[in-house]
């Protein structure tokens, strides 16, 4: 195998799932240029073994740029050895030292258990600390039925209630997505939240990838009182990008059903996990939202932001 720099990914076969924030679609939403990728490719059967992609801003390197999470990806059926000198080989060649620093998101665990350790690993014998920890609930999306994931009789009654009640699950159509958008964004500035992403560059995501993007509502009497923006990550996992409910509709917990309804939407088109996002607010742990997830089914999953100074003088 050999260790490749800027290919055409779409002229090779992927030995494994990468991650959208990882493609190269989405990585030329987080910044058009200045991006470095590395690949280990079998160059006989054009086939991508592993991968990493990190983007130069503002005299430092990030993977990714402007995702939840990025770093190495790779088929587990490499081996630890030669992930090991993948790894090493490409480590080595960015760290530049005109550089400041370089700052890794490495998935959770749940994306590939061995892969992930096999990173982490890595960055820690190559000088790498974790800077930060910025936790992901994921939802398990299994045979058994969303009200069964619920670890609180009071929300099972008000999934009940929803479900009597006639609030109706919707999977909007692509002319609607920008519709969900205004009403999520009206939700959150109503309650002082900050809007993850603009106007402009979701519209610019629905040109770009729209078959990477699940909105998801609910109705009540012909009105929306809940919705969800999901990215599909790959083939196993959705995630939860935003979503937001009508102040009025806080006593019935909407989102109780728009989760239902997004869970049912996994089990009938092969999901494993719905990431429900993080629970923090400014940097420091929400609790009521995280008391909510776990609540509402999410297991806690630690997302490490690993990262090396290299020339701290350049900050």
């Amino acid at each position: 195998m050999k260790i490749v720099y800027q290919i055409q990914e779409e002229e090779y076969k992927y030995r494994f799932q990468p991650l959208l924030f990882n493609t190269s679609r989405h990585r030329k939403l987080q910044s058009p240029e200045a991006w470095y990728s590395f690949y280990l490719i079998d160059e006989q059967k054009h086939e991508i073994w592993a991968e990493f992609h990190v983007c130069h801003s503002a005299n430092a390197l990030n993977s990714p740029l402007r995702a939840p999470y990025g770093g190495f990806s790779a088929n587990s059926m490499l081996g630890q050895e030669r992930f090991d000198h993948f790894s090493k080989e490409v480590a080595e060649s960015i760290e530049i030292p005109t550089l400041s620093s370089i700052e890794i998101k490495v998935p959770p665990h749940l994306f590939d258990n061995q892969v992930v350790t096999w990173q982490e690993n890595i960055l820690c014998e190559l000088g790498y600390k974790i800077n930060n920890k910025d936790p992901h609930w994921f939802l398990p999306i299994t045979g058994s039925s969303y009200t069964s994931k619920l670890k609180s009789t009071e929300y099972k009654r008000k999934l009940n209630r929803l479900r009597e009640n006639n609030f109706l699950f919707k999977v909007e159509t692509l002319d609607e997505y920008l519709d969900a958008y205004r009403f999520i964004s009206d939700c959150m500035r109503g309650k002082g939240y900050k809007i993850s992403m603009s106007e402009k560059d979701f519209v610019q995501y629905l040109e770009k990838i729209p078959d990477d993007i699940r909105v998801f509502s609910v109705f009540f009497e012909n009105k929306r009182v809940a919705a969800s923006i999901c990215f599909k990550v790959n083939e196993t996992t959705l995630y939860d990008f935003m979503h937001a409910h009508l102040r009025e509709m806080d006593t019935h917990s909407p989102v109780l059903k728009l989760f239902d309804g997004i869970y049912e939407y996994g089990r009938n088109h092969m999901f494993h996990y719905l990431d429900m996002g993080t629970a923090s607010l400014e940097g420091k742990p929400n609790y009521p939202l995280i008391h909510f997830k776990e609540l509402a089914g999410g297991i806690i999953q630690n997302k490490f932001i690993w990262g090396k100074d290299i020339n701290p003088s350049i900050r």
